[in-house]
């Protein structure tokens, strides 16, 4: 009987598992504390189901399990600090390169800046996004020859 219990407590945990991560996700603000979360719930669970009543679900049981766990998580954290990996935040590390390539490039794009709409929408276009001179006069609505004219002139205006 003891064992059908036990069977019965891990069955029901092993199909909570999917809720479980969901909640984990709600709690924890990345996936890799979401996963800890879960796992600890889970590991906790198993170690004090002798606690579990049987009143309600093994899956609100455990996550209940788990918000506590986030709560003291936090607790904890706004003491010590967070400890966040560098390599979660690379995408915000924003480093200017020292190159001279960048400088001209910004240059260049300073003096874009300075042409009239027309042909710095067409040095733009032509240019930075590689439209054909078809293409950007049909985007236009305006004959070839024209985007011809004002790459000309724009490009004419940057050469000084």
């Amino acid at each position: 009987m003891a064992q059908d219990i036990h069977d019965d407590f891990q069955a029901e945990l092993v199909a909570a598992l999917p809720y479980l991560y969901r909640v984990g996700r709600r709690l924890a603000s990345s996936g890799d504390r979401a996963e800890d979360l879960v796992q600890d719930g889970v590991e906790q669970a198993l170690r004090k189901r002798g606690r579990f009543r049987g009143d309600g679900s093994v899956r609100s049981w455990v996550a209940a399990i788990m918000a506590n766990l986030h709560r003291s998580r936090v607790r904890r954290d706004g003491r010590r600090g967070v400890h966040e990996n560098v390599d979660d935040c690379r995408d915000l590390i924003v480093v200017r390169p020292s190159q001279p390539a960048y400088s001209a490039v910004g240059r260049l794009w300073l003096r874009v800046r300075t042409l009239p709409c027309r042909e710095r929408r067409a040095i733009y276009f032509a240019g930075f996004c590689g439209m054909s001179h078809a293409e950007l006069a049909r985007r236009e609505r305006v004959a070839p020859g024209t985007i011809k004219s004002r790459l000309s002139r724009a490009r004419a205006r940057l050469a000084e």
